[in-house]
């Protein structure tokens, strides 16, 4: 997104190196944001950090395109129900998982 990306001085989104470090400090600050909650951090790195804060609250939200997040003020574990981004939670973490086992049996 151009807006996430200005915050990150990513100038250049095709620039691999650029786009990594923007991305990788991105997720740190969300990751400050919900205080250390990895999956509202990584549904906020999918979905946006004003869709997860949404459904964390139970709060509607109208975008300034006019766009309404949580219409009906749902209040869940902050993660949207877009298919999409529970997918990508899902996703990732079971990635984490598989890479942390497979650390765990290096080490051992």
């Amino acid at each position: 997104m151009p807006e996430t990306a200005a915050k990150f001085n990513v100038r250049d989104p095709h620039d691999p190196q650029e786009s990594i470090r923007g991305g990788v400090a991105y997720l740190v600050w969300l990751l400050d944001r919900f205080n250390g909650n990895v999956a509202l951090a990584l549904a906020a790195y999918n979905a946006g950090p004003g869709s997860v804060e949404a459904y964390l609250y139970g709060r509607r939200v109208i975008l300034s395109n006019g766009k309404v997040i949580n219409r009906r003020g749902i209040r869940n574990n902050g993660i949207p129900p877009y298919a999409e981004t529970v997918n990508y939670v899902r996703n990732i973490a079971l990635r984490y998982r598989l890479l942390r086992m497979s650390a765990d049996k290096v080490a051992q």
